[in-house]
């Protein structure tokens, strides 16, 4: 008799909390202890002959299976194994909702059930080499490639007692014959969990939650003037893999005066000789610009140091830091200063070329990598120009139409 697929995928923000109150890296999303009166679930959709990825899309705040904010990587997974078989397949998937009823696979890790199977009724799998990079939002999945009665089981569900799975928990199905693979797509084909009970995902997650950040700087021109605007332009990278906001701060020396501060995606803030910036939405390997303007006071040789720094742990910390050199003389020259204003936002970036001397021209162009209304590039380029010079803004329009929609 075939069996009615079940999936949830949950999140627990457990954060263990190490001595002196500092929060751990960890965080362990969903559960392996099967609830007292629920009924275990195949990996496979009744009837449906087919391998179906099985997601928890919502979760009882008791046993949550949502990756938290900030994200993370897993690194390893368990399963309980008490109704399993032992050398079935069980892949773990990371899963994000991508809006109505579409899903895009984030990562994969394709395991084989141990044979023997493991004493304990539990059996982990380690991804030390290859963990998943996960944000927040993100859900787990199950598959397998075996659908038949010999099939894992990746559920837990209330229908012989409605009141042990609670109702919160509730999964989907999504409809994929081949092997998931990450970057891509599918969509959602049933809604898993009867009236009045729920549904739930024999998995538990580890989700470590570790943020390498890193900054680098520098002041243009190096050779400035008296009482007119110097740069200063960082640089401010994410190395992951979690990706919750970036705090940048640079304290500045005294005899400068701040004209203006600006991320590139973020707020700053500006409180005597500090700035103090947000920089948010950098998922790992992305970098965006945090640019300074100021006016020296009076003459003589600036150390302008900056930094950045996470809510979690950095595994590299050299590289939170950095300073940058700049003479300012009494001569009376000025410049167009044209700073590296890619991923700006146009009103940003309009305001701070006006403060280094430049004027500014506005151009659109569609862009696939640069968000709406953000700048593509800048004509010319970064570097020192003649007082006056105009600078086309080249700014994004968004994403280029379908050839179905440019020709409908």
């Amino acid at each position: 008799m075939c069996r009615r697929v079940s999936w949830l995928l949950g999140m627990t923000a457990v954060l263990v909390f190490a001595l002196g109150g500092v929060a751990s890296a960890d965080v362990t999303l969903g559960s392996t202890t099967e609830p007292s009166g629920a009924e275990a679930d195949q990996c496979f959709a009744g009837g449906s002959g087919s391998a179906d990825i099985f997601a928890q899309i919502t979760d009882d705040p008791s046993t949550p299976y949502t990756v938290p904010s900030g994200g993370g990587e897993i690194t390893s997974w368990s399963t309980a194994i008490a109704d399993d078989i032992a050398s079935t397949p069980l892949t773990l998937v990371a899963v994000r909702p991508e809006g109505g009823s579409q899903y895009a696979i984030v990562g994969a890790d394709a395991e084989t059930l141990p044979n023997p199977l493991p004493a304990g009724g539990v059996a982990t799998f380690t991804l030390a080499q290859h963990p998943i990079v996960v944000r927040d939002g993100d859900v787990l999945g199950l598959y397998s490639s075996d659908i038949g009665f010999d099939a894992p089981i990746c559920s837990w569900y209330g229908n012989n007692d409605p009141a042990s799975v609670p109702f919160d928990d509730s999964g989907i199905t999504l409809a994929d014959p081949t092997f998931p693979a990450a970057g891509q797509s599918v969509q959602s084909d049933a809604t898993v969990g009867a009236s009045g009970t729920g549904t739930m995902l024999d998995v538990a997650a580890t989700v470590v939650q570790r943020q390498d950040v890193g900054v680098l700087t520098t002041a243009t021109p190096p050779h400035a003037a008296v009482h007119l605007p110097v740069l200063l332009s960082s640089t401010v990278t994410n190395g992951g893999p979690s990706s919750a906001p970036i705090t940048f701060t640079d304290k500045l020396p005294a005899g400068l005066s701040v004209d203006s501060a600006a991320a590139g995606d973020g707020t700053c803030a500006t409180s005597a000789q500090t700035v103090t910036c947000t920089v948010t939405g950098l998922d790992a390997g992305q970098s965006a610009p945090v640019n300074v303007v100021v006016t020296p006071n009076k003459t003589g040789n600036f150390v302008n140091g900056v930094s950045v720094s996470a809510p979690f742990p950095d595994p590299i910390a050299g590289n939170n830091s950095a300073s940058a050199m700049f003479a300012v003389g009494s001569s009376t020259s000025g410049a167009c200063v044209v700073p590296k204003l890619r991923n700006t936002p146009s009103s940003v970036a309009r305001t701070v070329l006006k403060d280094l001397g430049c004027k500014v021209k506005i151009a659109h162009q569609r862009s696939r990598r640069v968000h709406k209304g953000n700048v593509v590039t800048t004509k010319p380029g970064a570097g020192k120009h003649p007082a006056g010079t105009t600078v086309k803004l080249v700014v994004s329009s968004g994403r280029s139409k379908p050839k179905h929609e440019k020709h409908g």
